[in-house]
């Protein structure tokens, strides 16, 4: 709610400022530029996309889900594939710096050895679904990384899919109390 007050007084100021200026049109029209975005994103209720300058904070705002169907899995992407992928880590906000670096480790080669199977020529599935992994909004990616699975190293590792199930909140890990 604070970030809304904010830019409502940001654009508040350009109006202001816009209005006494030779510059408005004599239809009334005032020109305010960025604030026009700025406001459609606050009146669907969406804040500003934030590009995190520490790559924890971006880990942190990205959720866990479980899944269930891996044979969508690109182990092998091209290198279009890999540029798409670098872009839509930045789009989440992932900071520029580590992006590359995450972006180029979904090439199976990159991958840590204990999720390869033993000929090192594909993926142990189980080892694959002890992972937690952490989705990209709205994207075909997960990110594994060293927060959550102290085996991969930093900064982490995507998976990249043809396509990914939806987002499904992980099933709780508590049990239900008997009384």
């Amino acid at each position: 709610m604070i970030w809304k007050i904010i830019i409502l007084l940001l654009c508040f100021n350009v109006l202001v400022n816009t209005s006494s200026s030779p510059s408005a049109s004599s239809s009334g029209c005032l020109p305010l530029g960025p604030c026009v975005n700025i406001l459609n994103a606050i009146a669907i209720n969406k804040p500003p996309k934030l590009k995190y300058s520490r790559t924890e904070d971006w880990i942190a705002s990205l959720k866990i889900q479980e899944i269930t169907d891996w044979t969508n899995l690109i182990m092998e992407p091209t290198e279009e594939q890999i540029k798409k992928t670098k872009k839509r880590l930045e789009s989440s906000g992932c900071p520029s710096g580590a992006s590359g670096v995450i972006s180029m480790n979904s090439q199976f080669c990159n991958w840590p050895n204990h999720i390869k199977n033993t000929r090192q020529d594909n993926y142990d599935i189980n080892a694959l679904k002890n992972l937690t992994c952490r989705r990209i909004p709205e994207k075909p990616i997960l990110y594994v990384g060293n927060s959550d699975n102290r085996s991969v190293a930093i900064p982490g590792i995507v998976f990249t899919f043809a396509s990914l199930e939806p987002y499904v909140e992980p099933a709780s890990t508590s049990r239900p109390t008997i009384e």
